[in-house]
């Protein structure tokens, strides 16, 4: 919290100024707080919470406090919903989710009530009045939900109206008091700087022979040292055994009527400060949620993005001159080394005639013309002519074109796929291709052989151009993906920096009027300005809020179908008729005397 308004005293008029001013902030969330701060000063409330451990004696506690039994006291999660209690007027006024407010006028049905305070889900809270005085005027003492878990401690900070609270009374049970829940609560509590004492209720479950009295609560005291927490006091009840020797019942009567509306009073302009930095924090969070995700060109000069742009140009010519320039170094070996590569020597073609010579028809061999021998030899001259032919590829063509390509392909590209598949580019002449050329019908002689060794020679070079092709098409296809790749990362820079201008402009605009709403609060702070409409507006959403429809005690829907049957209802007893619990056995003293104001 500042300590620059800490000790400031605020009055009704910061209060509207305030609430104004956050409403035009957008913030309705801590201008209704406000404005129950507004209805709490205007009336002159003192609101005292009770809160506890699920099963600790919370209702029961407050029943007996009060003197009546008003609030449920069974051992299941009785305070569904937050419960105010007061005296004066005597009515119930149920608060639903989802409608206006329902008031009944005493008498109603003390069992019917109860039964509200267990239903979950269908009201927001409830108020209950006694026409007997047994809370002074202007205090209300609020039942809450029993804590039992970390989540239930986290809805009740978030969710409760702890901003109204003047003091808080927290009941554990016994047997609980170091339980994490308990003390994150109060951990919780002290930081909103809200006075708290601690009830630790059913002491009469004390068994000297296992731990004495003392050691106890040493150890209690040990446990909110290492918590850090400072209550104002700590009393020890039981409301089972009134004559219990550690019984401190009487204790926390004297403290509820020892509190003084001063004490309260500095609470409340707590409170209010509290809002105040609540709303601070609301307004800093909206200014960085819109700028939470800024690109990381924000603070860049026009001249430096003008130099990205030019950069990204100069990438993109870059790239498309590179596809230009490798198709054409590839293209460029590929014919040289076609051209240039010499594979039918005239050893080769002496070799090529023989064989072609063994493929005539009339091709025989031995003295008796053995067919066997004949196949032999025909084989024998095909296997000759075709080694060499492969061996005399190998050397003058495939060996050149691998290291021709991948010395053009490392000036562009490394680690692909592309160079290993370049170093596997083969071409390999078979029996099948060679007996495929032969023209069956040529006559055989020296013009024919020239003619088919030059078929083959050709064919092999068409076959290393279509898988030249085919690789080249490969390094297109990889050249593209990469550039496609860099373009997009170019054009997602250049989107950035063009956003980032934007982002920028906004960025000042937005830090303005930021700046401006701080200095509004500390402006309505110094000199709250209010005028006669804002006061009007101010009581009309109390008024609005405060709607009330009032129903007889024969339009009463007080029913729980899922706890108890519609039979129950004859066995319901009006308020002036309840019966006393064992908590008439207490002196009833007066509680929250409110000293007098000129």
């Amino acid at each position: 919290m500042s300590s620059t308004h800490q000790h400031q005293t605020i009055s009704i008029e910061h209060i509207i100024a305030l609430y104004n001013l956050m409403t035009e902030h957008g913030n309705q969330t801590q201008a209704n707080k406000l404005l129950d701060m507004y209805r709490k000063l205007k009336n002159r409330e003192t609101i005292i919470s009770f809160s506890g451990h699920f099963s600790a004696g919370k209702s029961s506690m407050i029943n007996a406090l009060i003197g009546k039994d008003i609030l449920p006291k069974s051992p299941i999660p009785t305070s569904a919903n937050i419960v105010k209690l007061s005296s004066g007027e005597g009515y119930a006024r149920v608060f639903f989710r989802d409608q206006q407010p329902v008031e009944y006028k005493e008498p109603y049905h003390i069992n019917e009530i109860q039964q509200f305070c267990k239903t979950k889900g269908t009201i927001t809270g409830l108020e209950i009045s006694t026409s007997e005085p047994l809370i002074p005027s202007g205090t209300f003492m609020m039942d809450t939900p029993g804590i039992d878990a970390v989540d239930d401690v986290d809805r009740f900070i978030t969710e409760s109206s702890l901003h109204v609270v003047d003091a808080l009374f927290y009941v554990m049970d016994y047997n609980h008091v170091q339980s994490e829940v308990n003390l994150l609560f109060l951990q919780q509590i002290q930081e909103k700087n809200i006075p708290f004492y601690i009830i630790i209720n059913q002491v009469d479950k004390h068994d000297e022979n296992e731990i004495s009295f003392t050691h106890y609560k040493k150890q209690i005291m040990h446990t909110l040292q290492q918590w850090e927490l400072h209550p104002k006091q700590i009393f020890y009840t039981t409301l089972t055994q009134p004559n219990h020797m550690y019984n401190q019942f009487s204790h926390v009567q004297t403290a509820l009527k020892n509190l003084s509306f001063s004490e309260t009073e500095t609470v409340t302009m707590t409170a209010i400060t509290s809002i105040i930095e609540d709303h601070k924090q609301y307004l800093a969070e909206q200014f960085e949620q819109q700028f939470s995700a800024q690109s990381p060109l924000h603070d860049r000069s026009m001249e430096e993005l003008q130099k990205n742009l030019k950069q990204i140009e100069d990438e993109q010519k870059h790239i498309e001159e590179k596809h230009e320039q490798i198709e054409h170094k590839l293209q460029s070996e590929l014919n040289t080394t076609l051209r240039n590569a010499y594979i039918m020597p005239a050893s080769l073609r002496d070799k090529a005639a023989l064989f072609l010579e063994g493929e005539q028809t009339d091709f025989k061999i031995g003295l008796f013309r053995s067919k066997k021998k004949t196949e032999e030899e025909k084989d024998h001259r095909l296997q000759n002519f075709l080694k060499e032919l492969n061996e005399l590829v190998e050397a003058n063509i495939q060996w050149k074109l691998r290291e021709k390509y991948i010395g053009i392909l490392s000036e562009y590209i490394t680690g692909t796929q592309l160079q290993q598949d370049l170093q596997q580019l083969e071409v390999v002449v078979t029996k099948e291709m060679l007996l495929q050329q032969i023209n069956r019908g040529a006559t055989f002689n020296g013009s024919y052989v020239l003619h088919y060794t030059t078929t083959v020679a050709e064919k092999i070079k068409s076959m290393f151009k279509e898988k030249s092709i085919t690789l080249f098409a490969n390094v297109q296809n990889e050249l593209e993906k990469r550039s496609e790749t860099n373009m997009q990362m170019l054009a997602h820079d250049y989107q950035l920096a063009k956003q980032a201008l934007s982002d920028k402009s906004l960025y000042e605009k937005m830090k303005s009027i930021y700046q401006i709403q701080l200095d509004s609060i500390a402006k309505q702070l110094a000199t709250p300005l209010v005028t006669e409409v804002m006061k009007h507006e101010m009581d009309k959403r109390i008024s609005e809020t405060e709607h009330i429809q009032y129903h007889s005690q024969t339009d009463i829907p007080f029913e729980d179908t899922s706890e108890r049957s519609v039979q129950k209802k004859e066995s319901s007893v009006t308020v002036k008729s309840a019966t006393k619990t064992n908590v008439r056995t207490y002196e009833m003293l007066p509680i929250l005397k409110k000293p007098s104001r000129s």
